[in-house]
């Protein structure tokens, strides 16, 4: 156990080595295989700031409902469109990014995304990049596959 404890204490003098134990132990590492090839896709959405019609906010204070969330960064008249089916079990929030980029824990910064899904526990289901279309078909894909089917009719 002395060996043991001399390695770890001669190591965590290092930044890299803190910066990894940290989001080993915090879980901020973990990174859900729900699908897609954004970088934010199956990892915990960041506390980003926020500009809604109602005001300024943060990402985390959309999760307090305890409800899925479409974030919608860019407006985008086809994220709205795909997600109509599933109106009664997702919150669909409008919101402009205060910031251009976003740190991601384990990952560093990344450009804001144009759109996410996020599930209740602040995972992201999916999620569109900044410039070009986003891929709708994926994200009737997600929200079929997390928050049930769209009804018929």
């Amino acid at each position: 156990m002395d060996a043991l404890r001399d390695v770890f204490g001669s190591l965590i003098v290092f930044d890299d080595v803190n910066r990894h134990l940290r989001h080993m132990l915090t879980a901020l590492d973990i990174r859900y295989p729900v699908g897609g090839h954004h970088p934010l896709a199956g990892r915990r959405v960041p506390d980003a700031d926020l500009k809604t019609p109602d005001g300024a906010t943060r990402v985390y204070e959309l999760l307090h409902a305890g409800r899925p969330v479409l974030l919608d960064l860019r407006g985008s008249a086809e994220v709205a469109a795909a997600a109509q089916g599933w109106a009664d079990r997702v919150d669909l929030v409008e919101a402009r990014s205060e910031d251009d980029h976003w740190p991601v824990p384990a990952i560093g910064e990344i450009p804001a995304p144009a759109a996410l899904l996020i599930r209740p526990d602040g995972h992201v289901a999916w999620a569109a990049a900044a410039g070009g279309a986003p891929d709708t078909s994926a994200l009737r894909t997600a929200l079929a596959t997390w928050f049930g089917p769209a009804p018929q009719g």
